[in-house]
């Protein structure tokens, strides 16, 4: 079951957490706009990303699963990319559980 939605208003507080939502809307994601080689790709939507001035564009999550479906995600700062390879720093590096 998902979990469900919950409008907090915390007290004491002088913005509200919902107020530091953004939308990004620049545009939508269609297969046939997608470029073939997942690096270019990569290429143009890190690009437009410094190029929005989006506070720290490097910082992403990383996600994988096991073969039985279990996901796990962790933070990481993209250090370099090329052709082949993305480079990164774990943020943190503390897990939940035995990952």
């Amino acid at each position: 079951m998902p979990p469900k939605l919950v409008n907090y208003k915390a007290r004491h507080m002088n913005t509200r957490i919902a107020d530091l939502r953004k939308e990004y809307t620049l545009k939508g994601l269609s297969e046939i706009d997608v470029h073939p080689n997942p690096f270019e790709q990569f290429k143009i939507w890190f690009d437009q990303a410094v190029a929005a001035q989006l506070p720290e564009p490097n910082a992403m999550t990383i996600a994988t699963a096991t073969p039985d479906g279990k996901p796990s995600a962790r933070m990481v700062l993209l250090k370099g990319y090329d052709q082949r390879d993305l480079s990164f720093t774990l943020i943190m590096t503390v897990t939940r559980g035995s990952s």
